[in-house]
């Protein structure tokens, strides 16, 4: 029985090999890109709704199953949304394929470019919003081996940042009375500090005054005691004289 699926699935796949599969290892020789037109990842936009359009890019991320997938595929820092979905054109074992290829592989996409059937219009999860691709088929150019960590794990999707920009924005406008009050206080403790300063600076200049004044006044106690000791050198030396004059006269 298992024999027989894969025998089935080999054969749908010999079936469908012109719309998935992968492809030869590239080897940059002049004919294999064989006149193809590649559009980059980064020029999708709604002016090219409605044409069809060759993208090279890596798997960045895959959701959904069953008949319906979508893929994310990444150039650069730009991504767009790719829709494959089972169709008449559009088999069930592209879509199984399609699902099954590692992240960050690289593939070749053929698709169609639509506007978004999302409510709104845009495709918010990628950055070229306003189209998305309809697949048509796939080819594995280089298939990426796992690795531990993926690209889409070191993300932070936008709603959390929305919801984290929003409650920093919520305690800014709580803490703002707060810190009115705050600078209000540093407001009036900077103007005591100068008050104080000044406070301090007319104290040392008075002190520094005084201190001027003891000085002065020390200087002129020394001349008054040297002055007193002249006077009392003066009244002796008058009493000697006139002691001197008696003698005289006695004689």
């Amino acid at each position: 029985r298992r024999k027989a699926q894969e025998d089935a699935a080999r054969a749908e796949r010999e079936k469908y090999k012109h719309l998935f599969g992968e492809l030869p290892v590239i080897r940059s020789l002049p004919g294999d890109r064989q006149g193809r037109k590649f559009t980059r990842v980064g020029a999708l936009n709604k002016t090219l709704i409605g044409e069809k359009v060759l993208v090279r890019a890596r798997v960045h991320k895959f959701t959904g199953s069953g008949n319906l997938c979508f893929m994310f595929l990444r150039d650069q820092h730009f991504t767009v949304q790719i829709a494959i979905a089972k169709s008449e054109t559009v088999p069930k074992a592209l879509v199984t394929f399609a699902s099954k290829i590692p992240k960050e592989s690289l593939v070749d996409v053929t698709a169609l470019v639509s506007a978004p059937k999302v409510e709104g219009g845009l495709v918010t999860s990628a950055t070229q919003q306003e189209v998305e691709l309809v697949a048509e088929s796939i080819f594995v150019m280089s298939q990426a081996n796992p690795v531990p960590v993926q690209i889409t794990d070191l993300e932070t999707p936008q709603p959390l940042l929305d919801e984290q920009d929003r409650l920093v924005a919520e305690i800014d406008s709580r803490m703002e009375p707060h810190l009115e009050i705050i600078r209000a206080i540093d407001a009036k403790g900077t103007a005591g500090k100068t008050q104080v300063a000044d406070a301090v600076k007319n104290m040392s200049e008075k002190r520094a005054a005084v201190e001027k004044q003891k000085v002065l006044v020390q200087k002129l106690q020394a001349e008054l005691a040297e002055a007193e000791k002249l006077v009392v050198q003066l009244a002796e030396a008058a009493e000697a004289a006139e002691a001197s004059l008696r003698n005289v006269k006695a004689e």
